[in-house]
């Protein structure tokens, strides 16, 4: 697993930082899943970083078939066919740009697969 500082941060973890930053799971599903490579990685989110931000923060680190997956193309806005869970609690897209993010949460993202019948 590997971890990342918010984007724009040039510098190293030190032990003061520990009540400013912690770990968040991030769990990956279908084709978010391959244009990533990987099922689960942890990112440091930073005290009252919304959920939101650290989506944006994901993408703007990885190639842009990752970024794609989660962002409508050229854009900072959040792809809507992508279904976004808290700690198993599906989440609307206001309350992903509203709800902060804790201390070991976990977050998966799902591509909504089309169907029809």
């Amino acid at each position: 697993m590997m971890s990342y500082l918010p984007v724009g941060s040039d510098r190293v973890l030190e032990e003061s930082d520990s009540e400013m930053f912690f770990t968040v799971k991030m769990r990956y599903f279908g084709s978010v899943r391959a244009s990533r490579g990987i099922e689960t990685e942890t990112y440091m989110a930073y005290e009252g970083q919304t959920l939101g931000q650290l989506l944006l923060d994901i993408a703007s680190k990885h190639n842009s078939e990752f970024c794609d997956e989660i962002l409508l193309k050229g854009t900072d806005s959040i792809r809507n066919d992508l279904m976004i869970t808290l700690n198993g609690v599906i989440l609307n897209s206001d309350e992903v740009s509203m709800r902060i993010v804790q201390v070991e949460d976990i977050v998966s993202l799902f591509p909504i697969f089309p169907g029809g019948g």
